[in-house]
């Protein structure tokens, strides 16, 4: 019998649709945000909690089932608006250097994501005081510019017909000058995006990879013809734009994998009308590689000879010089076009 409750636990997971069942934390009442998405979602089944840690902290989660249909958890961010950006992340120019999470998790799944170390679930937690953000970015950039990727632990434009954070960002920046952000994705609605202007202090970013690596690995995002098609739409309508390699994976025939993608770069994307361009690959802090090795088991990402620099875990020097020789023309070719910054 304990065997069957299992197995129809299990059927009702791959059968139920993402998002069926929405925590609404009771704070979160108070939002009219709220009120918006709920009933932008009106079949999903409402459930009230009164702290969303409660869900998203809970132990015995399957953060892989939980991935092929996530449940959607509204909640209300209380403090720490506002993090030291990385030292693994690319920056912008001289500025401060933070990110926020306007929204926790992501509807991809891409097998090499720090977030399968970061979290034991994979539901997905959005803030409704989009406003407590606004005033703790506004109160820390007084008299200086700061830079701030808002889409660090999400895609924020792939869901942005449901929950518009990219539109209230724009009017931000728009009143906020000092204020940069980038919005890092992988997805190709850049029909969302023509409905606004361009504004030098937003940058979109897009990460670009060979059409290998993200059906073997990026499940559930588009492919590369669609994403460089979205790039060009976003350069073509005066958008601020950089690209992102990053992360680079070492699997097996990396070289001709990713020399034949540079290639393509060159050929389809007017490399020169870029903001920059940034390389990196694959690694992270040290503290979320063993959760993510569990969560990760089966992938190929994995079986690598890693080495452990400081507070992080990339590949072995050694394996990136090898790669780094096999792409040089292509690398010199990208740095004569535009600015390219290196996270090796």
């Amino acid at each position: 019998m304990k065997g069957r409750k299992s197995l129809t636990s299990l059927s009702n997971i791959y059968l139920k649709k993402p998002f069926s069942h929405i925590y609404v934390e009771n704070q979160a009442f108070k939002y009219d945000e709220t009120y918006r998405i709920t009933n932008f979602f009106k079949n999903s089944q409402l459930i009230e909690v009164s702290d969303y840690r409660n869900v998203f902290n809970s132990h015995n989660q399957n953060f892989n089932l939980q991935k092929k249909t996530p449940d959607l958890i509204l909640a209300v961010k209380k403090d720490n608006f506002l993090y030291k950006g990385s030292d693994l992340c690319h920056g912008y120019e001289n500025m401060d250097f933070y990110y926020l999470t306007n929204m926790i998790n992501c509807l991809y799944d891409c097998d090499y994501c720090f977030i399968r170390g970061m979290y034991t679930s994979a539901n997905i937690v959005y803030f409704v005081n989009t406003d407590d953000f606004f005033d703790a970015v506004a109160h820390e950039a007084l008299g200086k510019d700061i830079f701030i990727p808002i889409s660090y632990e999400s895609d924020l434009l792939v869901m942005e017909s449901i929950f518009r954070i990219f539109a209230r960002w724009h009017s931000f920046c728009v009143e906020n000058s000092n204020v940069n952000i980038e919005v890092r994705t992988k997805s190709s609605c850049i029909n969302i995006i023509k409905e606004y202007r361009p504004v030098r202090n937003i940058l979109l970013s897009w990460t670009l990879s060979p059409d290998l690596i993200i059906s073997s690995y990026e499940k559930k995002s588009p492919p590369l013809q669609k994403r460089i098609k979205a790039v060009n739409q976003a350069l073509e309508a005066g958008w601020k734009v950089r690209l992102s390699f990053d992360p680079i994976l070492l699997i097996d025939d990396a070289e001709k994998i990713y020399t034949s993608f540079f290639n393509q770069i060159l050929s389809e994307i007017p490399v020169d009308f870029l903001f920059d361009l940034n390389i990196g690959f694959f690694r992270m802090p040290t503290t979320y590689f063993r959760e993510f090795k569990s969560k990760t088991q089966f992938s190929p990402v994995l079986y690598s000879d890693w080495e452990y620099s400081g507070d992080h875990v990339t590949y072995s020097s050694d394996r990136k010089e090898k790669f780094m020789k096999s792409a040089e023309p292509y690398l010199k070719e990208f740095s004569r076009l535009t600015k390219v910054l290196y996270m090796v």
